[in-house]
């Protein structure tokens, strides 16, 4: 048996204990009075959410890691990753018990703002009878019923759907049966009256369930909601040189639905016996079970919060937000002409997007613009960079679009998004077999008297117009010459399959990013107790960096960092990280731009990017970091960066265990995000 001593680190902490914690933090807002109403709803619909995908893909990974080595040990924790996964599970029960508490006080709170969300038990006999009139109509004709015996088998339950299940008895036969919950428009349906209300779509099809089996008596009935891993290995499964990755993107999207179960959410009361017919059914175990006295989706509240509604109770919500315009750019502004003259950072969302689309726009009418080349990873339903980049390839631009299908969760709209770019003109590729390209980077070329003139630009977050206005991110535009050749050489080094390349000053991953940071934290620890590093990110898990961050620690270099989720570095342990300090901030909107600084000041080197400090991202992830040479956005940023560290209402300090606790402070409150809705920075 191994020696798990010798993974034991007293520095770091199991990232998903970690993202854990940071997904109660995201309860924490749904439950703070403070938040209006409808923004709460949201808040919980995000921690619910958060929480199926995080067992859909880190679970299904950790499952995946066990199926090929059962032994293996997690080097963060030193515990055997079988105990880690239970642990996870009761702590996520834990969570979800919580979360059920806020669902129930924040239904309360909508039942006094005027939406009901209603108990069938509480229905009178008026509301009852309109709804079984509603069921016998419109919802029992789709329903898809069985029954489980030798003639009707086990059938397969689909992922992330939820279900009727059902004890059944006909004289001495028992059997089981079994009713998806159909897919709506709504999940909810609605009662008329003097009181408009709203019952659960799931509830309905399980109290009516006699009406379906009517030849049975039911002596048990219950919800279920399956969740199976959704983690596809495109390592393995998807490479194979004589089938294009659209084809195989396709083919693999539908085994989504076959993977293994890691998680069943089931209503209380369920009986032992049930669940050990469904855990035999869909070879799951009983710990994977997770019970909810709620209904299980209570995301759903978040539908109800509709346009409509929204209008009509606007001091339930946030006060709206009209993205700032910057100072210099009117309607006449040329984007070209402004950005030869000077570099320009737009920090969203409190800045527009509209001048980094406008010079796309103007690109593709610019006869003297010859390409436009993106790295695309996600974008909203609908772009008008898209229409922007079709409208360039018409004219008789090259456009060269890289477009990552495997951005988990938005693979089928990439498809159809590079299906619409193509049939415009567009070259398309797909990135590196091995490597996701996860960079945000354009550049565009276009001949000048002088010669070409190149203009790139490097983000922090997608070019997706609709969370534009909810991430925090950075836009850095540039006609650096230099910036713009490495730039030309990162395109055709992905356009010929080649991740390795020479660069002079973007930084790429994977073989750079990782590489150049730890060069420069070995700099700042020469440097000792007048050394300084600050990094802006998501998330922190890379074993290589934390190492050379607790050695910097230990020299003396300061440390502050500004996450949002995972952090497995433990700062202000004693003889460690003790000068290293970590703040996380959830508000209003999500955090989501990266940073890296070395140094203070006009002297400190300063680089954007799109890579947190994960192994993935450094290893696994072609990603792109940009330095900012402008010594106005240099200060900017910096300004930016102090001001969330100032943060007493929002951040949270991360202490030696890991944990998310309230800032201490004697200071007057003062939130980040609204100081820069006001454009104090």
């Amino acid at each position: 048996m191994a020696d798990k001593t010798k993974y034991v680190l007293p520095y770091s902490i199991n990232r998903d204990l970690s993202w854990l914690m940071f997904n109660q933090r995201v309860l924490d807002e749904a439950s703070d009075p403070n938040v209006p109403l409808f923004e709460r709803i949201r808040f919980l619909s995000i921690c619910k959410t958060n929480l199926d995908e995080f067992f859909m893909i880190r679970i299904g990974s950790q499952f995946d890691i066990l199926n090929v080595k059962p032994e293996a040990i997690d080097w963060r924790s030193g515990r055997p990753i079988i105990d880690m996964i239970r642990l996870l599970y009761r702590r996520s029960q834990r969570l979800l018990e919580h979360l059920d508490e806020v669902y129930v006080t924040l239904v309360e709170e909508c039942k006094a703002a005027g939406i009901h969300v209603a108990e069938l038990s509480t229905l009178n006999k008026e509301e009852k009878r309109q709804l079984l009139d509603i069921f016998q109509q419109q919802i029992a004709p789709i329903l898809s019923p069985q029954v489980i015996d030798a003639m009707h088998p086990f059938p397969h339950i689909q992922n992330n759907k939820m279900h009727v299940g059902l004890v059944l008895k006909r004289k001495s036969r028992r059997v089981f049966g079994i009713i998806p919950v159909p897919d709506l428009t709504s999940n909810y349906v609605e009662l008329s009256g003097s009181t408009t209300k709203y019952v659960a779509l799931e509830e309905v099809v399980l109290y009516y369930s006699d009406h379906v089996f009517h030849n049975y008596d039911i002596e048990e009935r219950t919800i279920f909601h399956l969740y199976r891993n959704a983690d596809i290995n495109f390592d393995e499964e998807y490479y194979d040189e004589t089938v294009n990755l659209k084809v195989k993107m396709k083919q693999l999207l539908k085994k989504r639905n076959q993977l293994f179960p890691v998680r069943i959410d089931v209503s209380i009361p369920t009986s032992a016996k049930f669940m050990r017919f469904l855990a035999a059914k869909v070879n799951a175990s009983n710990y994977q079970f997770l019970k909810r006295q709620t209904p299980l989706a209570v995301d759903h509240l978040l539908e109800l919060i509709t346009k409509d509604v929204k209008n009509a109770f606007p001091q339930h919500l946030f006060a709206p937000v009209t993205p700032r315009l910057p100072d210099w750019f009117g309607s006449t502004t040329s984007m070209t002409e402004t950005l030869l003259q000077r570099d320009v950072l737009l920090h969203f969302p409190y800045e527009s997007m509209e001048p980094f689309l406008r010079l796309i726009y103007e690109s593709a009418m610019d006869k003297n613009v010859l390409s436009i080349k993106i790295t695309i990873y996600r974008l909203a339903k609908t772009a008008k960079l898209i229409e922007y980049l079709s409208l360039a390839a018409e004219l008789g631009k090259e456009v060269l679009v890289v477009m990552e299908l495997r951005a988990r969760f938005d693979e089928q709209n990439n498809i159809d998004w590079s299906e619409r770019l193509e049939r415009a003109g567009c070259k398309i590729v797909y990135g590196l077999d091995v490597f996701k390209v996860h960079s945000k980077i354009c550049l565009i070329t276009r001949k000048a008297k002088q010669g070409l003139v190149m203009i790139t630009q490097v983000g922090t977050g997608n070019y997706n117009e609709s969370t534009v206005s909810q991430y925090t991110d950075f836009s850095l535009m540039t006609s650096h010459y230099e910036i713009g050749l490495d730039a030309a050489k990162f395109f055709t080094n992905i356009s010929i399959g080649a991740a390795e390349g020479t660069y002079n000053h973007l930084v790429v991953s994977p073989f750079q990013i990782k590489q150049q940071l730890l060069r420069l934290i070995d700099e700042q620890i020469k440097r000792g107790s007048q050394g300084y590093i600050r990094f802006k990110i998501n998330a922190i898990t890379d074993k290589d960096l934390i190492v050379a961050l607790v050695n910097a620690s230990q020299a003396g270099v300061v440390i502050e960092m500004i996450t949002r989720s995972i952090s497995c570095l433990r700062p202000h342990v004693r003889g460690w990280t003790e000068s290293i300090h970590v703040i996380s901030l959830v508000g209003r909107f999500l955090e989501h731009a990266r940073v890296y600084q070395f140094g203070q000041g006009d002297e400190a080197l300063l680089y954007l990017s799109s890579a947190d400090l994960m192994t993935r991202n450094m290893e696994r992830r072609i990603e792109v970091a940009i330095p900012v040479y402008d010594l106005d956005i240099k200060r900017q940023i910096q300004e930016i960066l102090t001001l969330q560290t100032l943060d007493n209402v929002k951040a949270r300090y991360i202490n030696s265990k890991g944990k998310h606790m309230p800032v201490p402070s004697t200071a007057p409150a003062f939130d980040a995000q609204e100081s820069f809705l006001l454009g104090k920075y």
